[in-house]
């Protein structure tokens, strides 16, 4: 595959990451822990962790001058890939 289908596939099917997190605290707020194997909840357990670090990077992370530096000169519109577990 090459790279414009690639980008066009993840524009199109692609969510953003306020969806991503929405989406990501819904399914962990929906699970029932009683029906789960034991792999299950050790998988629940890394995924909630994850989540625990993810939002302590929103609130604390402070981007450097030299990243902002590096961002205000992309001059195109980027499209950022995100794989996760899910």
């Amino acid at each position: 595959m090459d790279y414009k289908k690639l980008v066009e596939i993840v524009n199109t099917k692609g969510i953003s990451f306020e969806q991503f997190i929405t989406q990501a605290d819904a399914v962990l707020f929906d699970i029932d822990e009683s029906t789960m194997n034991d792999t299950d909840r050790k998988k629940l357990g890394f995924t909630q962790l994850n989540q625990r670090r993810t939002s302590r990077i929103l609130k604390n992370y402070k981007m450097t001058d030299k990243i902002m530096n590096v961002i205000s000169n992309i001059h195109e519109q980027p499209t950022w890939m995100i794989l996760t577990e899910n």
